[in-house]
Formats: C-alpha cells, structure tokens, sequence
C-alpha cells in the first residue's frame, strides 16, 4: 500500500510537472502611451476613467525606459507625423506644465479656441500654448478639442527628456477661413 502511495505521488508530481512545462509562456503586453491618444480619451469620454496629468506622465515615463516599443498616433489622426520640432534655444516647454495645459484645454469640450494674429490659449510655469492664424485681421477659430489633440501630437513627436517643443498647424473650423499654427514652447509666441 506504501509503494502504491509513492508511485501516485510520483505519478501526480510528473502530471504537473508534464503540465507546467506545456503551458504557453506569457508575454507582457505592452499598451505605448501617446498623449495624442490620452487626449483622444479625454475628449470621447469627459467623465470616464481617464489618466490624470500625473499619471499620464508616469505612463510617458515607462514609455521611455523600454526600447521595444514605438509611440503610436490615435486611430484615424489627421496629424501623424505633421508636428515639427523646434529648436529655438531655451524655450522649451516643460513635460509635466505642458500635459496640464493640454488636460485643461482637451477638457473644455467643443467650446470654440479663437486664434487672432499670435495668441495665447494656456500657459503655466514653463509651458505655453500659443497659436498664430493665417487671417490676423478676422482671426481663425476652431475647436479647443482640435488645439489639445495637436498639442498631444506635438508632445509624442517632439519630447526628450522633460522637454518639449514644436508646433503643428490646423485647419480653422466653425464657419472660419484659413490655419492655425499651434505652437507649445516655454513662453507665448507674442513674447517673440
């Protein structure tokens, strides 16, 4: 009855070893961050379960500490690969100032962001969100939706390190003609 006990134990222990040796490896999924992404979410669901500036650059963080992965653009954005970086000298826009500006003004809905000549949408600390219009005279509007996705755009192409700048430009919505150059840098375009 003793050698019976040991043979299923053995018999068990094989099974599961057998088992655990044909289970499939796991692999971690890694989801890339994109701020064009993070402000897309923003945008559909105001109210759901979206990161917060914090954790939005906690998630760019880890981003940057892997090398296998590439930033993605949002499904369907009309600005993959249009933002340019700049390289204006110490004018760059802080990381964590800069995700701020854009919660804030990817939050504000479909209200209207006026562009006249060289304008200001948002500025805190070391991050400004500007914009200059092809009709300084009328001004050009679109939405602040669209202003926040650029800006997010902007950030995925143009971030190093804590910094960022660059611009990227949009078309006018809202019944107005003509673009607008969006620019996120230190300080406001009409300091220039």
């Amino acid at each position: 009855m003793k050698r019976f006990a040991i043979n299923a134990l053995l018999l068990l222990a094989l099974a599961s070893l057998t088992l655990a040796a044909a289970a499939p490896v796991q692999h971690e999924v890694v989801v890339p961050f994109s701020f064009e992404k993070w402000v897309d979410g923003i945008i559909a669901n105001p109210n759901g379960t979206n990161l917060t500036p914090e954790q939005a650059i906690e998630a760019w963080k880890r981003n940057m500490k892997r090398s296998d992965i590439s930033i993605p653009t949002a499904q369907g954005s009309a600005f993959h690969d249009k933002a340019s970086c700049s390289q204006y000298v110490d004018d760059d826009a802080y990381v964590p100032a800069a995700v701020e500006l854009v919660n804030w003004l990817a939050a504000k809905g479909d209200k209207e962001c006026m562009c006249r000549g060289r304008t200001t949408f948002a500025r805190k600390r070391r991050a400004a969100i500007s914009c200059k219009s092809s009709n300084p005279d009328l001004g050009v509007a679109t939405t602040c939706h669209e202003i926040a996705r650029a800006v997010g755009s902007i950030m995925d192409r143009c971030t190093r390190f804590q910094r960022v700048q660059g611009s990227l430009v949009v078309d006018g919505t809202h019944g107005s003609h003509g673009s607008i150059n969006v620019w996120l840098k230190s300080k406001p375009i009409e300091s220039e």
